[in-house]
């Protein structure tokens, strides 16, 4: 029969297809690693590897099965073949369930990867975990005591920064007579060598050049100065590095009192260019986050922290009895960070900064973050080839190590797609808005509605915390823009994941010295030009610079305001698709009162920051008693037409032809609200605030859609109207905190009644051009 024929065909192609499956695992696991041993005994000197006959010479015996030499095992192959293969013929026979299933899991993870940040967050601001030593320590410090300190240094086309990178290991605070600092040169970079060669370099530099073999990453260079590191400690600096001078006394009195199981210590990282352009600052906030909220939370809780690239100080011992770093590897901070804590040791954070150069160029940017990616791709690997073992061995921490290592680069590769399917269904509605709500259920909703608001506002907050905590505080404006960056390391993560499969020990060669070329230029521009600053009084340099920063705000505000009006066309988009036509009218009545009201409540706010900013001008100083003073005055204006609102509202109740009097009653709250920030806003826009303005106007657009979708999603249709008051709210709050902490520059002397009044031309005139 035809249909039998056909079954056969297909089961006889399916074995075929199986079979070459396998033949091709076999083949591709085939290959063992053999050890290569040196003819003579140099400790891990000349130490390589055979493989897929290919020589490798790495100066470390590391196990085959600890190394990225290796990218995937077997098992792990089978798996992700095993998940793909469902996925397809899940989709293929089954797409709702099989979508609903997906989705539910994701949901899960998603929303315990933001429980779990948040926790790290509190854990890190309630109890810092960094490690500090007093300057009175430091000056007892009995120098003859101390023991040799080995600096290793990398450098591989370095020649440009050389001479600079010299003169930042010469401010190191540590008895030149107990230091040795050795340049780590590849053989086959000549013009660093040269460079290197002309400087006249103090005794206790030495040039090691590292023999030319592969793979050529920065591991395999450190796997070579270690064998030659003569010091009791141990620490690696990047050619960029511009260290703490103290550094160096700063880690030996903490390994000197601390628990013996602490085996290394990792300096915090932070940019000296982080307002080169903006690219930079967002780098620089993603460190601050990293360096000084993420990873000291990570210490409070004892568990795997991924080392920096940079600044990790090590027991040379301990470092050598882990036979060093992964050659393999191009994120082997990130891999040795997790075999200490798989060998018992402990990594903890020191309150001691080395400033990098933060990369001002995308392309150089990308080149380097998605080395980085696909060495933490590589690092969960490894440390993922005996899953079970590992998760018995480590219990709880296992379940960190997914998190941190293998979630981050789960998340970095699933956002986008997440994005395009959030921004189709408000974009998109009528193709894909039922398919979209059809694979989330109830359950599955709210989890990923919780994701998706408390989520992204969580990690906006922790950009703004590490880079308050940092001191970098003209840069919080700039954390509104993360979302970009996001994109740029989620396209980073694509690249790495090419890599990972075709060129796994590829090492992205990062540029340095590109800030350098910018001072260059910028020097070049400014002696082109004539000085003028001379000329000018110091008031009037203050004043400029006062108005350059209010101006470089004005910019947040402008694009809180564009933000705020696609959250608005959202939440009326979700409106018109989640109400039922009748409904929606009356929510279009109410938006028409709301506009109504905003005539000369928009009108007051102008008036408001007209007086403020001629106060500000002649004061020279936030005059705090004019907002007291309207505040308190509008308080029973806008009380009493709360009142009148609620007495009409039967009449106006029948002439709008309006079912319920609840939407009525909730509206009349709004007056009060919408009064009291119209004079808040004012007075902060008056005095030149405008940060926190931009704040509330997104903070505005965001709590009122959130409650509009939690108040229909939990079939409370008619509280919807709350939602306008309760985004008021929000605003007066903030606000009035604002205000209320600028009473440090209340003026002492008492205003006359005159000074403290309103212009009624101004409001009338400010009305009548906004009918």
């Amino acid at each position: 029969m035809p249909h039998l024929s056909r079954q056969k065909t297909l089961s006889i192609k399916l074995k075929r297809a199986l079979e070459i499956t396998k033949s091709k695992l076999t083949h591709a696991f085939s290959h063992p690693v053999f050890p290569l041993v040196p003819d003579k005994k140099q400790g891990q000197l000349g130490h390589g590897v055979a493989f897929r006959r290919r020589r490798f010479v790495v100066h470390t015996d590391l196990a085959p099965h600890l190394s990225a030499i290796r990218t995937f095992v077997p098992w792990q192959v089978v798996a992700a073949l095993t998940i793909i293969t469902f996925l397809v013929l899940g989709f293929l026979y089954d797409a709702k369930s099989t979508s609903i299933v997906l989705t539910s899991i994701l949901s899960v993870v998603y929303l315990l990867d933001v429980a779990f940040n948040l926790f790290i967050t509190l854990k890190s601001l309630h109890c810092p975990p960094e490690l500090s030593v007093e300057k009175e320590e430091i000056a007892g410090i009995n120098e003859r005591k101390l023991p040799l300190y080995t600096v290793l240094c990398p450098l591989y086309h370095e020649s440009k920064v050389l001479p600079e990178f010299i003169r930042n290991m010469q401010a190191l605070d540590w008895p030149k007579d107990k230091l040795e600092i050795l340049l780590l040169l590849e053989e086959s970079d000549t013009e660093t060598i040269k460079t290197a060669r002309s400087i006249s370099l103090p005794s206790y530099f030495r040039i090691i050049v590292v023999p030319d073999s592969h793979p050529k990453t920065k591991p395999k260079a450190c796997n070579y100065g270690l064998a030659k590191a003569r010091g009791e400690y141990i620490v690696v600096y990047d050619a960029e590095d511009q260290p703490d001078p103290l550094q160096l006394k700063k880690a030996y009195l903490i390994f000197s009192r601390s628990d013996s199981k602490i085996a290394c210590l990792q300096a915090k990282l932070n940019y000296y260019n982080p307002h080169h352009n903006l690219l930079t600052r967002l780098f620089t906030a993603e460190y601050s986050l990293w360096f000084d909220v993420i990873l000291p939370g990570l210490q409070s809780i004892q568990t795997t922290i991924p080392l920096g690239g940079t600044s990790n100080h090590f027991l040379t011992s301990v470092l050598k009895s882990l036979k060093g770093w992964d050659s393999f590897n191009v994120t082997e901070d990130a891999d040795l960070g997790a075999r200490l804590f798989s060998a018992g040791y402990k990594t903890a954070i020191i309150d001691s900064t080395t400033l990098e150069e933060a990369n001002s160029d995308l392309n150089n940017w990308l080149r380097q973050r998605s080395r980085w990616l696909k060495g933490y791709m590589q690092t969960y690997l490894v440390h993922m080839r005996r899953p079970l073992t590992f998760m018995r061995q480590h219990g709880l921490h296992a379940l960190i190590f997914q998190l941190v290592i293998g979630g981050k680069i789960s998340f970095i590769l699933i956002n986008p797609i997440l994005w395009l399917m959030t921004i189709s269904y408000f974009l998109l509605y009528p193709l894909v808005g039922s398919l979209i709500e059809a694979i989330y259920p109830a359950p599955v909703f709210y989890m990923a509605l919780t994701s998706l608001l408390i989520g992204n506002f969580t990690a906006l907050y922790n950009y703004m915390l590490g880079v308050a905590k940092r001191g970098h505080w003209e840069l919080v404006k700039h954390v509104y823009l993360i979302p970009l960056y996001w994109l740029g390391i989620s396209w980073a993560a694509m690249i790495a994941l090419y890599q990972l499969l075709l060129k796994p020990y590829y090492w992205e060669k990062t540029r340095h010295g590109l800030y350098l070329d910018h001072l260059a230029k910028r020097e070049r521009i400014l002696n082109s030009k004539i000085a003028s600053k001379n000329t000018r009084s110091r008031k009037f340099e203050s004043l400029l610079d006062f108005t350059l920063n209010a101006y470089k705000s004005g910019g947040v505000l402008v694009l809180a305001a564009l933000f705020a009006n696609v959250m608005n066309f959202f939440y009326n988009a979700y409106l018109s698709r989640r109400l039922a036509l009748a409904d929606f009218g009356d929510i279009s009545l109410f938006g028409s009162f709301i506009y109504i009201s905003m005539v000369p409540l928009s009108s007051l706010s102008r008036t408001v920051t007209h007086k403020s900013a001629y106060l500000f001008g002649k004061y020279g100083t936030p005059v705090k008693s004019l907002w007291e003073t309207l505040k308190n005055k509008s308080f029973f204006l806008s009380l009493l037409v709360s009142l009148l609102w609620l007495i009409a509202t039967p009449l106006t109740q029948r002439f709008f032809r309006v079912e319920s009097p609840i939407p009525f009653i909730l509206f009349a709250p709004v007056f009060m609200l919408a009064t009291s920030n119209a004079i808040s806003g004012g007075f902060l826009s008056g005095n030149l605030i405008f940060g926190v303005t931009a704040l509330t106007t997104i903070l505005e657009s965001l709590s009122k859609l959130f409650a509009t979708v939690l108040f229909v999603n939990l079939d409370y249709k008619e509280y919807v109207y709350a939602s306008i008051p309760i985004s008021l709210l929000v605003v007066m709050l903030i606000e009035r905190g604002a205000v209320k902490k600028l009473a440090v520059y209340k003026r002492k002397a008492t205003l006359s009644v005159k000074e403290l009044a309103l212009s009624k031309k101004f409001y009338l005139t400010s009305v009548m051009t906004s009918l």
